[in-house]
């Protein structure tokens, strides 16, 4: 992986890492529990992660 990509990519997590607590606002709004929110986050990564993973070794 090349340099610029990696800066790419870190810049893109951290925007989306600081955009989360938009999202945890809404759901607490909505009523969700924090327990709640922490499972909506780790199914969320985990079906990201998963389709990466699929991806990545051509499963897709």
């Amino acid at each position: 992986m090349n340099r610029q990509l990696s800066l790419i990519l870190i810049f893109i997590a951290a925007a989306l890492w600081g955009v989360i607590g938009i999202f945890v606002t809404y759901l607490y709004k909505m009523g969700f529990t924090p327990f709640q929110v922490v499972a909506i986050r780790v199914s969320t990564a985990f079906l990201f992660l998963l389709i990466y993973t699929l991806a990545k070794t051509c499963v897709i």
